[in-house]
């Protein structure tokens, strides 16, 4: 099960990275082909500001997805002492 998460991980990485590029590159062409009227300004600008929006996307879940970096005490599960105090709690009062 483990090769299922990170291979489906690993597709949303690519397709974040896939989008973010397409739209700068959309946005450069727009920027370089178009009249200079303001509607090709406006266009390719934004397709710029989208790509570097996915771009941002991607490489933020790249840092943060869930199964990186985790905590030894959450992989371990739960302190086996404080059960134990818990226990010791119950009994003297």
């Amino acid at each position: 099960m483990n090769w299922q998460i990170r291979l489906e991980k690993t597709a949303i990485a690519l397709s974040l990275f896939g989008l973010g590029f397409g739209f700068c590159i959309l946005g450069i062409l727009i920027l370089e082909k178009g009249e200079f009227a303001g509607g090709s300004w406006v266009s390719g600008i934004l397709g710029i500001v989208v790509g570097a929006l996915f771009l941002l996307c991607a490489f933020y879940f790249c840092k943060h997805s869930p199964g990186r970096n985790r905590d030894l005490r959450t992989a371990l599960g739960p302190d086996p002492k404080k059960g134990e105090l818990s226990s010791l709690k119950r009994i003297t009062i």
